[in-house]
């Protein structure tokens, strides 16, 4: 399994390239960025502006679903985490207490 962090570097040389408007080389980082880690929303995000830049559409298009479930995947994951109720002992010269905490 690669390191999701390896796809940052990727993303970033995107980026410069986008801002020197060479979108299609933009465009072949953030690719490789997703095939490093396809997890990556913000990869996904701007290969669909750069692909939007190049006038493909429907590439755009479906790399920004693929932006808006991940992070929607994201937000549900934290709301879990942040449900999950997290129980410890606690104990009290002669006795034992539960309790429950956030």
């Amino acid at each position: 399994m690669t390191d999701p962090k390896f796809s940052d570097p990727y993303v970033q040389l995107g980026n410069l390239k986008s801002q020197q408007r060479d979108f299609a080389a933009g465009a072949a980082l953030y690719a490789k960025a997703i095939e490093v880690n396809p997890q990556s929303s913000e990869a996904h995000y701007r290969l669909g502006v750069a692909y939007d830049r190049l006038g493909e559409l429907d590439k755009a298009k479906q790399e920004f679903q693929l932006h808006d479930e991940i992070e929607r995947q994201h937000a549900a994951a934290i709301d879990r985490e942040r449900r999950e109720v997290k129980q410890f002992v606690v104990e009290v010269p002669n006795r034992t207490v539960g309790m429950d905490h956030q």
